[in-house]
């Protein structure tokens, strides 16, 4: 295929790259830079999925084709405030890359281990082999990354204290225009290990596609609470990618909160590999405007004794188009597997739009499984309930819908996080009702 434009300033982005990883005196960045060659060329070779893919269908990507992304590298010191998010270990990453004078890792509990970048991505030099020879975002990363985050914890180590993760995208001022970043996240929990971690992503008015992939493995008896608080920015196309490796009576447990950006699609793969192991996944999703959401899950129960739950919702307003596609795949030896899937839409205009397909791929007889889907609006009576108690119209509309998302925000456990959330998600929700009322 011809090299259109953000493959040519892909390429010079990644020759630069490469020529900074053969210039250090260590073997491995020699075999980085080989390895980045190889995942542009099979990137290139593919080029972006468009609607033609099956699992692209209503989220078609070929459009950033004719984007110079490509250029993240960045000057200065980034001051943004992070008050907001929950005291206690903080790992600061912009641009993709670990700024350590602004992390908080002084007061890291006994048996959690932190890696950045260069000892981080030595670390995932497998993972990454794997990458630039698989499909198109994950040849993207192997070829663009530039930073790594790796998150150990010792087997039998309960980490009371949440651990939060903040990629954050450069400011315009601090470099070109099209910035792009390929934020890279290991999460690995030896046996009985427990950990909480909220990954947050905030981004600015700079136009920026971020495609981070979250890699996690639980070995058995191990549980992972997993808050992502995607708060992009308005010209930015997040493409982000979660895969779950679960063993013996593991427990994984994630809320995917994706409340702001142009663009936002999550590809959620969890994979139950050993009996006993359990997943419940809940994501909320708003859009406004042109905004798109697209929320792309698999469940695969491998073996017998496993139990899934998924919670997908979406609040769409204006022409915000929010996408649901939710596979549970049943192999034919996963005998009692427990799975259930639920996807419901509120569209607050007439012109927003919610695909849903919902999908269960079962080869064994003996399960119990189940799928929902529903796409509807505010009820009238409803409206009309709260009105007659002498509640104004706008409040009841937030009261409303804010109770309808209330079924993924009041899953988080109480505390910080679900403060957090409760507070972003309000906050996000008044401004929909609020521009919808102005346009109407």
């Amino acid at each position: 295929m011809s090299e259109g434009v953000f493959f040519r300033s892909l390429r010079q982005r990644v020759e630069g790259q490469a020529a900074l990883d053969e210039g250090s005196c260590k073997p491995e960045r020699a075999e980085r830079a080989e390895l980045r060659r190889r995942a542009l060329a099979r990137a290139t070779e593919l080029g972006w999925p468009g609607s033609r893919d099956e699992a692209y269908k209503y989220t078609s990507l070929t459009k950033l084709g004719s984007v110079p992304f490509g250029n993240s590298d960045f000057a200065g010191i980034d001051d943004r405030e992070l008050s907001h998010l929950p005291e206690g270990p903080l790992i600061w990453a912009l641009g993709g890359q670990v700024m350590p004078s602004r992390a908080r890792l002084d007061d890291l509990p006994a048996g959690i281990r932190v890696k950045g970048d260069d000892e981080a991505m030595t670390e995932l030099h497998e993972q990454l082999a794997v990458d630039a020879s698989s499909d198109f975002l994950g040849a993207l990363s192997a070829a663009t990354i530039q930073g790594a985050v790796v998150v150990d914890v010792d087997a039998n180590t309960e980490v009371d204290v949440p651990l939060t993760v903040a990629f954050l995208a450069p400011r315009p001022s601090m470099g070109a225009d099209h910035q792009s970043q390929a934020p890279r996240l290991l999460v690995r929990l030896a046996e009985n290990a427990s950990l909480r971690l909220l990954e947050w992503h905030d981004g600015t008015s700079a136009r920026c596609l971020s495609h981070p992939l979250i890699h996690v493995e639980l070995a058995a008896g191990a549980s992972f609470e997993h808050l992502r608080l995607l708060e992009d920015g308005p010209n930015t196309e997040h493409l982000g990618r979660i895969r779950v490796e679960q063993a013996r009576d593991s427990r994984y447990r994630l809320w995917n909160l994706a409340l702001r950006g142009s663009l936002s699609r999550s590809e959620i793969e969890v994979a139950l590999r050993e009996p006993g192991a359990e997943c419940e996944l809940d994501g909320l999703s708003t859009a406004r405007g042109k905004e798109h959401r697209d929320q792309h899950v698999l469940v695969h129960h491998a073996v017998p004794h496993g139990t899934s739950r998924q919670t997908f919702k979406s609040v769409l307003a204006d022409r915000g188009r929010g996408i649901f596609t939710g596979k549970v795949q049943v192999d034919p030896q996963a005998q009692k597997t427990s799975a259930e899937q639920s996807n419901r839409s509120l569209l607050l205009s007439e012109t927003a739009l919610a695909e849903t397909r919902p999908q269960l791929e079962i080869h064994a007889d003996d399960v119990t499984c189940s799928h929902g889907a529903t796409i509807g609006r505010l009820r009238d009576d409803a409206l009309f309930y709260l009105r007659s108690r002498g509640i104004g119209t706008d409040e009841a509309k937030l009261m409303l819908t804010t109770a309808f998302a209330a079924e993924v925000t009041e899953s988080l456990p109480e505390g910080p996080w679900r403060e957090l959330a409760e507070s972003r998600v309000r906050e996000r929700l008044a401004t929909l009702l609020q521009e919808e009322e102005q346009a109407s």
